[in-house]
């Protein structure tokens, strides 16, 4: 899910205690730490940072989750369940009788941000959503399914990738399938197929025939690494390279045939089962006690740019509504 426009967008909900959420089967702590210095020294209380993974699934019978794309053709577990994997980091107050009885949710932008502490004495959480992002030492990310056909073959669509404001370019210089440089790359279905194609242009708006899109012969890009390779290179799913080099002033714009999506739409549900679970639940489905359970009263979310539109389509398309319908931020 890619998300451009820039924005803001905050939420707030009354949450009371309730029962576990079975989405999440097992919350995996993997380190519990003192916030580290200069974080803490303007609250008024200790804190302290947990990290770790959140191991959920989704229903796909349930409502709730029956906007999300592709999930029908998600790979199910024993219990007919799709899973996933997020990471997480919480940070709230040491002595929990100190806490605000507020999460604060920050949702993370292509994977970055933090869990911090305040004065205010706020549970603040971050957790991955995106899953197209290349996992970090730092950044927060979630494992999502590829969608597969029922017998076992991939789902295949048109894709197009668009590249602009390169510098001049070397053959030397491939050029990455995924915008911004880090999501993941959708892969072609096969590196020879005739049909897919590559053209540039000069200026978005047409006003002429100098501004015309012109197609580069198939003969001369290829899905491929030339970085150390000589033209046409080493075949890569993953970059373009062109025989004469990309330049600067063009826009150049991919379409060709891809496979394997990722069933993005997971990582709403999982924020929603997520944030659910640390406000309502004592523990998970296996009996790990939640760090923070009984003292959340009130969550809000808070994000811009990409994050403050994640927080708009969440709410949109009705994650804002948990699965035992209740209100989450």
């Amino acid at each position: 899910m890619s998300m451009w426009t820039r924005g803001m967008a905050m939420c707030a909900a009354l949450l009371c205690a309730g029962p576990v959420s079975a989405q999440v089967v097992t919350l995996e702590i993997t380190s519990r730490e003192p916030m580290a210095a200069g974080t803490s020294s303007h609250t008024a209380v200790p804190f302290e940072l947990i990290r770790g993974r959140i191991h959920g699934e989704v229903d796909p019978a349930d409502p709730h989750n029956a906007i999300i794309q592709d999930l029908d053709l998600a790979p199910r577990n024993a219990r007919g369940r799709v899973e996933y994997v997020a990471t997480f980091a919480l940070a709230k107050p040491v002595d929990l009788a100190s806490a605000s009885r507020v999460l604060l949710y920050h949702v993370v932008n292509r994977g970055n941000g933090q869990a911090t502490a305040n004065a205010e004495g706020d549970i603040t959480l971050v957790s991955g959503w995106q899953g197209d992002v290349v996992p970090t030492a730092t950044n927060q990310t979630i494992v999502v399914p590829v969608a597969r056909r029922k017998d076992g073959s991939p789902v295949t669509g048109r894709v197009v990738a668009r590249f602009f404001d390169l510098p001049d370019g070397t053959r030397s210089a491939p050029i990455r399938l995924a915008s911004l440089g880090s999501p993941q790359p959708y892969p072609p279905v096969d590196l020879a197929q005739t049909d897919a194609t590559l053209t540039w242009h000069t200026r978005e708006t047409y006003a002429g025939p100098q501004d015309a899109k012109r197609t580069v012969p198939r003969a001369d890009w290829a899905f491929a690494d030339c970085a150390e390779t000589p033209w046409p290179g080493r075949p890569d799913p993953s970059r373009i390279c062109v025989k004469d080099a990309f330049r600067a002033g063009r826009f150049y714009e991919l379409t060709y045939t891809a496979k394997d999506p990722l069933v993005l739409g997971v990582g709403l549900a999982a924020t929603r089962d997520i944030v659910s679970f640390f406000s309502h639940a004592t523990a998970d489905a296996s009996g790990t006690p939640n760090p923070v359970a009984g003292i959340v009263d009130h969550t809000v979310s808070q994000g811009d740019s990409q994050s403050g539109n994640f927080i708009r389509t969440f709410i949109h398309l009705g994650f804002n509504q948990d699965t035992r319908d209740r209100i989450v931020w």
